[in-house]
């Protein structure tokens, strides 16, 4: 009962809209009918700005980290508290307030990472950074980050036993959560981080 009852603490945490909320209470606008239509950072930062897009970072980060943070501080458990964890990436994704329809679940990832091991969450967001500023897509920036995790979580002393597996199945879920965004890279016709087509040849 105890692990069921974190994992729907977690869920419940990772299930806040913050991308939305944010749009809704200072913009009057709807994020979702903008851009890509997502929650996450990187179409708030295309529709509403970088500081909005910081504010909804900080925030998704947040809804990764205490779900994790809490959990451990009271079972003492690090498979626990990444399960908790694990739930509150997919209340991102899977939101209840909004129909069950929410973001990607990129930022809450890098929140649990970062409370996990803030190394393994620094050196993935780095590959992130790196990607994004080479290749100027989000999406791809956030597989390769998620996925350099496994291997960071693998390779770094002082992570969490489980920390590689945890990695591996929030990378599958990354997958399927972009897979619209795969197909059009594929085919050439995912926009930027500034929200533009990237032009063949750039």
């Amino acid at each position: 009962m105890e692990v069921i009852a974190f994992i729907i603490i977690g869920f419940l945490f990772g299930s806040f809209p913050t991308g939305y909320v944010y749009g809704k209470l200072l913009f009057g606008i709807d994020i979702r009918k903008h851009g890509s239509g997502n929650i996450g950072m990187a179409n708030v930062r295309r529709t509403l700005g970088k500081k909005a897009a910081l504010i909804t970072l900080i925030g998704d980060l947040i809804k990764g980290a205490i779900p994790y943070l809490l959990t451990l501080k009271y079972t003492g458990s690090y498979e626990i508290a990444l399960s908790s964890g694990f739930a509150a990436i997919c209340g991102h994704i899977w939101t209840p307030f909004l129909g069950f329809k929410g973001g990607k679940g990129i930022a809450t990832t890098y929140g649990v990472l970062a409370a996990a091991s803030l190394p393994v969450a620094i050196l993935s967001a780095f590959v992130w950074y790196i990607m994004v500023k080479v290749t100027r897509y989000s999406s791809l920036g956030s597989l390769c980050g998620v996925g350099s995790s496994i291997a960071w979580a693998y390779v770094l002393p002082f992570s969490p036993k489980a920390l590689p597996f945890f990695s591996l199945i929030t990378f599958i879920l990354v997958l399927y959560t972009h897979r619209e965004n795969i197909r059009r890279l594929i085919k050439g016709e995912e926009l930027t981080i500034d929200g533009k087509p990237k032009i063949r040849g750039d």
